[in-house]
């Protein structure tokens, strides 16, 4: 039960509102001053002194909630409990109009005494956090990195101020953006890392330096994702001339906030057994460095230097003693370095580092006191052989989030192949109509007059691939599309039925709607989902899952975890045969939200979108006012990912079973695409990062989070099929391997011949095809290299018929 600060009476007519005790001034008082004056339901904060609108800055638009009404007959209210806490600050929140009506009229039920209490702990152990900083720790924020569009830097703001509490806090004027700018080089271009290196040092003293050497800047924070030479460079622009405290992101759990619970880091200084020849120094941090790999580069007999981290792996630093321990036992290797070899010693570098590692390694190498250095690397290698910079050496890389794979250069004859690839695995826009006639069709046979369902308001919309507009044709003949979709009864909550009856209910309706439109085979039931098989010339089926609206809860559940909870305004419960609760009324049900993967996969390619909707809007390939349908619209982040899946379709066509699921390589692929305009940068992209993001949980297991809920784990079934993950790398190397190789060539006959195997002999020909087209010539077919296809087309084809198919 609520009240308004000001008026403390029961929400009722006139005629029959009754006065109850008014909040005493005193727990007022302390409900404001725990809250800070924001509005504690979870993920709302709003600040509730002032309204913009009216201008009034001093208008109360609180209200003091009850988390156990004051009255029994009250939401959550209890005979015995309710007077006892009815002025208990404990049982009070300070909360907005809004979120008041929320869990106090509109959805009582989702909100009961439990998730009010957590939601109103977590908001004040903030507020005494953020209140309880020294004034003396804050620091200027230096975020170093590449700016997609006009988006926020992906160092967010918000995940930087939450790592650095309660140890230090941002000044509010002290943010200082170094944006990576984009350049129209090639990165194999002699130019691209000097002009780079001499962009930053511009930015860096008109930004920073002048401020250091005025003491304006203290204390600095720096959060840098960027090419490791660059980050070298920064940390020797910083160097020591301010206190500095380099951060490092992690992988799991994702984010900048240090994991004191981590061991230590044991660092071991190897030093090589002769002193002639070359000098090298392997970084091996992230990663090992051959020696087999130094002297080939570097010539035979090399003196072979390495601080190695013991364990290493790309998600080691967790904790600054890692970083600080790193920087001295640095500064040694190279004094020692120098004592060995002279003054005049080049020292060649191989690292294999994190990106915080590489900003300590700028900030404690001393040009004057150190020997030279220059990093080398094997141009064109995905070996996690990261470059950096010393002395001006540049050399061709690209970063991810904790080491440095390369990205081949691109030929021209390339870049066109692989268009002409995409286009081949588009499948034609009226496969697209005739998928949304079919799931709108049976909305409408749902809600006509006689259903039986009809006052649950019951909606169909299309989910998986066909709703990410990532549909690739299938390999064989006897295969089909797989439209899925999702009917949500809208006007139905889990307190009033089973997931059975609802997913009976759907059946049955169904059945009518096949005889209805004279299908010769009979409605399946499968796990989560019904199937309906269309006539064989359509080659496609479409699985309709069931689904209760679930939006308040699974909000209520991510925020209880601290976990995003941006997309769970789209949340469904959906039904599950296997689940425990499968026949009996509870609030227990299988999660999904479809709805919300869309909206957040729109979201890793937004503004090349909206670029290429308003390119066809301007060519007029609609007519009139008619909208631009979702499918009309292709991202190079669409693209990939169909190459990338008809790549993995022909590499396991004989072993199904192990196959990456198409969910885990599209999310793996979103998060790791940056925005690029070219196919093939998007390609190179998310080859390059797409394993940072499969995290690791507390036992071990690997964890591909669902971004739209993230209590959902994508990768489940890899902890008891350990062979399904080795078959992901298996395949996520190959195809690393297979398109560099084919990048590198500059005859269109031969990169569609090396990519046959990988892509199919079906698909090879049409590339063929409009490669000759563009140039105008007749075209010539070759056998090319099939073997992958034929295994394909004499496999059985498989089916999959659950959310995971994206």
């Amino acid at each position: 039960m609520t009240s308004s600060v000001a008026e403390i009476a029961e929400d009722k007519p006139a005629s029959a509102k009754t006065k109850r005790k008014a909040i005493p001034i005193r727990v007022q008082n302390i409900v404001w001053g725990r809250a800070a004056g924001r509005c504690q339901y979870a993920g709302c904060n709003k600040l509730l002194v002032g309204d913009q609108i009216s201008g009034a800055a001093n208008a109360n638009t609180a209200y003091i909630g009850h988390i156990v009404a004051d009255s029994a007959e009250g939401p959550r209210g209890d005979p015995a409990r309710s007077p006892k806490l009815a002025h208990d600050p404990d049982n009070l929140m300070l909360v907005c109009d809004v979120h008041h009506r929320v869990f106090d009229r509109e959805m009582v039920d989702e909100h009961p005494e439990e998730v009010l209490i957590a939601m109103k702990r977590r908001h004040e152990a903030r507020i005494r956090t953020v209140t309880g900083i020294d004034e003396e720790l804050g620091s200027h924020v230096i975020r170093y990195a590449a700016k997609i569009g006009s988006n926020e830097s992906p160092v967010e703001k918000g995940a930087v101020k939450w790592s650095m509490i309660p140890e230090r806090y941002p000044l509010d004027d002290g943010w200082i953006d170094l944006d990576l700018v984009t350049l129209e080089l090639r990165d194999d271009d002699p130019a691209y890392w000097p002009t780079h290196v001499k962009n930053l040092q511009t930015v860096f003293n008109e930004k920073v330096r002048g401020r250091m050497e005025r003491q304006e800047i203290k204390r600095l924070a720096v959060f840098g994702l960027a090419p490791i030479p660059l980050l070298f460079e920064l940390g020797r622009l910083i160097s020591d001339i301010a206190t500095a405290d380099v951060r490092q992101l992690l992988r799991d759990p994702k984010g900048w906030k240090w994991d004191s619970s981590s061991p230590t880091i044991g660092y071991d200084l190897r030093r090589p057994e002769r002193t002639g020849g070359p000098v090298a120094l392997k970084l091996e941090i992230s990663a090992p460095v051959v020696d087999e790999r130094v002297a080939k580069v570097v010539g035979p007999d090399p003196s072979i230097w390495s601080i190695a981290a013991a364990g290493a792996h790309n998600d080691i630093v967790r904790r600054p003693e890692d970083i600080a321990s790193f920087a001295k036992l640095f500064r040694k290797t190279l004094d020692d370095i120098k004592l060995a070899h002279g003054e005049h010693v080049t020292v060649n570098v191989f690292p294999a580092i994190p990106v915080s590692i590489a900003i300590e390694a700028g900030r404690s190498w001393q040009p004057k006191a150190h020997p030279s250095s220059r990093s080398t690397t094997r141009t064109g290698s995905w070996a996690a052989s990261p470059s950096f910079i010393a002395s001006n050496t540049f050399t061709d890389v690209t970063e991810t989030d904790m080491n440095v794979h390369m990205r081949p250069s691109v030929t021209p004859e390339a870049e066109e192949t692989l268009e002409d690839l995409a286009d081949s695995l588009a499948i034609p826009e009226s496969r697209y109509e005739e998928a949304e006639r079919s799931y709108k069709s049976l909305g409408d046979w749902l809600n006509r007059p006689a259903s039986t369902i009809r006052q649950f308001d019951p909606q169909v919309h299309v989910q998986g691939s066909f709703g990410l507009d990532t549909v690739i044709p299938p390999i064989s003949d006897e295969e089909h599309y797989d439209v899925d979709a999702v009917c949500e009864f809208r006007k139905l909550n889990k307190t009033q039925t089973t997931q059975q009856a609802v997913k009976t209910m759907l059946g049955d309706e169904m059945k009518l709607y096949a005889r209805a439109r004279n299908m010769d085979k009979p409605v399946e039931e499968h796990r989560r989902c019904w199937r309906l098989e269309y006539a064989e010339d359509a080659q496609f089926h479409m699985d309709v899952t069931p689904g209760l609206l679930n939006a308040a809860e699974q909000r209520a559940l991510l925020l209880s975890r601290g976990l995003d909870a941006r997309f769970a305004d789209t949340a469904i419960a959906i039904t599950d045969i296997d689940h425990h609760a499968y026949r009996i009324i509870s609030a227990d049900w299988p999660r999904s939200n479809p709805r919300g993967y869309l909206k957040w996969f729109l979201s890793r390619m937004e503004v090349i979108f909206e670029e290429r909707k308003r390119e066809l809007i301007r060519k007029g390939v609609r007519a009139g006012t008619e909208p631009i349908p979702f499918y009309a619209v292709r991202t190079p982040l669409q693209s990939a990912i169909m190459i990338l899946k008809r790549h993995r379709d022909i590499m396991f066509a004989a072993r199904s079973d192990e196959r990456p699921i198409s969910i885990i390589v599209t999310t793996l692929g979103a998060h790791a695409y940056n925005g690029e305009v070219k196919i093939s940068d998007a390609l190179f992209s998310i080859l390059n990062g797409m394993d940072r993001f499969i995290g690791k949980a507390p036992d071990g297991s690997h964890v591909v989070a669902n971004p739209s809920d993230p209590t959902e784990n994508f990768a489940d079934k890899w902890r008891k099929h350990p062979e399904r993950v080795a078959a992901f790398y298996e395949w996520l190397e190959q195809a690393r391997h297979d398109f560099a190789y084919a990048a590198k060539l500059s005859n269109k006959q031969l990169i569609t011949e090396t990519l046959a195997k990988s892509i199919g002999r079906g698909v090879a020909d049409r590339v063929r095809k409009r490669s000759a087209a563009r140039l105008g010539a007749p075209t010539v077919l070759t056998a090319g290299l099939v073997r992958s296809e034929a295994e394909a087309r004499r496999a059985p084809p498989r089916l999959e018929g659950d959310r995971r198919n994206a």
